[in-house]
């Protein structure tokens, strides 16, 4: 193998190892109320030294069709002490598809998604419809 076609290939994998070494994927846990729901959340480090999450979710029912019915999905990041943050309302398009792209300030967290009434509220209803294991950014 000439030397050129061996410095580019050990390049690209220096590459793909930082890319991938930076962030974190975690499965996203669907409660009954959204049984066919999939979804996974990745987490990096952002510019300021938050985390910042991203998060893809397939086969979301609307929150109309929710038990009470709501009208928008929120995600949450929730601290060990219980602290929690809405970092923003994610969209289910025709498709059933959803992204959410935020960041939260706190180094240790879980998510959480939950039927609202409104994208504005302060604290999570009772109606978790994904939630993942506690988040430990790397600082």
């Amino acid at each position: 193998m000439p030397t050129k076609r061996k410095g580019l290939l050990v390049c690209s994998i220096i590459t793909l190892f930082v890319a991938t070494a930076c962030s974190q994927t975690m499965r996203l846990r669907n409660s009954r109320d959204v049984p066919a729901a999939v979804g996974e959340a990745e987490f990096s480090k952002s510019d300021n030294n938050n985390t910042r999450v991203k998060i893809e979710v397939e086969h979301l029912a609307p929150p109309q069709n929710l038990s009470p019915a709501r009208t928008t999905y929120v995600v949450w990041a929730q601290s060990p002490t219980g602290q929690v943050q809405n970092l923003g309302q994610i969209k289910v398009g025709s498709d059933r598809k959803a992204e959410f792209t935020g960041s939260t300030v706190f180094p240790v967290f879980r998510l959480m998604v939950t039927g609202e009434d409104r994208p504005d509220v302060t604290f999570p209803s009772p109606q978790i419809v994904f939630s993942t294991d506690s988040y430990e950014a790397r600082r």
